[in-house]
């Protein structure tokens, strides 16, 4: 996917979220990149809090989303992921979105720690996830492609992470917190 493709649909969805009074935060094969290890990703990964989900489907709906598939809301063991397409015309092509919805106290708290951050030459204030808890989001994921960018990921900021944080907020979400010794 051409990173001036997803980042003209990221640019969309955050400035439709703050009309809505939404704020995400990018997760995902996108935040991985912002933190150093640039990939190859087919979607927008967003971490959100929204008060009605119905509602908020709405809202998706009359701005031009539709569900990704037939059964576009997934349960998984920390977050509900509601996937939706965005159509980009005049690219010819329709982006993925994820959004990645809890109420959990621990999502809420990721999404109240995230940063600041310019991607892709955007000018937009976007913010992603902290490392450690896109890590977080990664080892509660599980999937093959998640474990290696935490691999890469502890790497590249090797001394540099908040262990203490890594440990701490691995056993509230039934991880082993030895993964970050």
């Amino acid at each position: 996917m051409p990173p001036s493709v997803l980042m003209k649909a990221l640019d969309h969805v955050f400035e439709l979220a703050d009309s809505w009074g939404f704020s995400p935060v990018i997760a995902g094969g996108l935040a991985v990149s912002y933190w150093g290890h640039p990939r190859s990703t087919r979607d927008i990964d967003l971490a959100i809090v929204v008060p009605n989900a119905a509602s908020f489907e709405a809202q998706l709906k009359g701005s031009g989303f539709f569900p990704a598939q037939k059964q576009h809301v997934t349960e998984l063991s920390f977050v509900t992921v509601s996937q939706w397409r965005l159509p980009m015309e005049e690219d010819f092509i329709d982006i993925e979105i994820d959004f990645l919805i809890s109420g959990s106290r621990y999502h809420v708290a990721a999404i109240e720690r995230a940063i600041e951050c310019t991607m892709f030459g955007s000018e937009k204030g976007m913010r992603v996830l902290t490392c450690e808890d896109l890590l977080l989001f990664k080892a509660k994921s599980g999937r093959m492609i998640d474990l290696a960018d935490i691999e890469v990921l502890t790497e590249l900021h090797k001394g540099r992470l908040d262990i203490d944080y890594l440990r701490a907020r691995s056993t509230e979400l039934s991880l082993d917190p030895l993964r970050w010794t």
